[in-house]
């Protein structure tokens, strides 16, 4: 081999090492996408993950969108303007009745402690959700549509309090008092 072939290989290698040397250091184009979330203690998994970088290392620019219910997030996942939402399992049930068709591929948590409560104002001796509720016809605020509604039904159901003994008053999740009684 001639000095000029030896020193023409040397180049090619060089410049084959430098260019993968630069193409694997050089930043990786992130894919954008949305995920609509509710704001509760539930997502912090989600805002965790976001803040840790764990979504850029699988190569996801993630941006966040709070709505103040999943029921929300859902709406605007349907709507088109969300790449992903996650809500719970109500909304979604309630969704897909109505011909909505979408894929639920993962659950965000296992369970939740003390997130529904009931909010009442204090009524002379009656301290007891079950005494309060029969004492009068009382009007109970809910959102309707989700998972609040759901269990506020089963609540009243436990208690054996049925729907003509209270007037259920829908509430945007965006009025309720959050964090009350814990």
């Amino acid at each position: 081999m001639s000095k000029n072939t030896i020193i023409s290989w040397a180049v090619i290698i060089i410049l084959l090492v430098v260019g993968l040397l630069w193409y694997s250091t050089k930043p990786k184009e992130l894919n954008h996408v949305t995920i609509g979330i509710q704001t509760s203690p539930a997502m912090a998994l989600v805002m965790v993950a976001k803040d840790k970088g764990f979504f850029e290392k699988q190569g996801l620019d993630v941006e966040l969108k709070q709505f103040a219910a999943g029921k929300d997030a859902l709406a605007a996942f349907i709507g088109g303007s969300l790449d992903f939402s996650i809500s719970g399992d109500v909304p979604a049930l309630l969704a897909t009745l109505q011909g909505n068709k979408f894929v639920i591929p993962a659950q965000v948590v296992k369970k939740t402690i003390n997130e529904v409560r009931v909010v009442a104002q204090k009524d002379g001796d009656l301290n007891t959700a079950d005494s309060y509720f029969k004492a009068k016809k009382r009007k109970l605020a809910t959102s309707i549509g989700g998972g609040p509604e759901f269990f506020t039904y089963e609540f009243l159901n436990k208690l054996g309090i049925t729907k003509n003994q209270v007037e259920i008053v829908d509430q945007k999740p965006a009025e309720r008092v959050a964090g009350v009684g814990r």
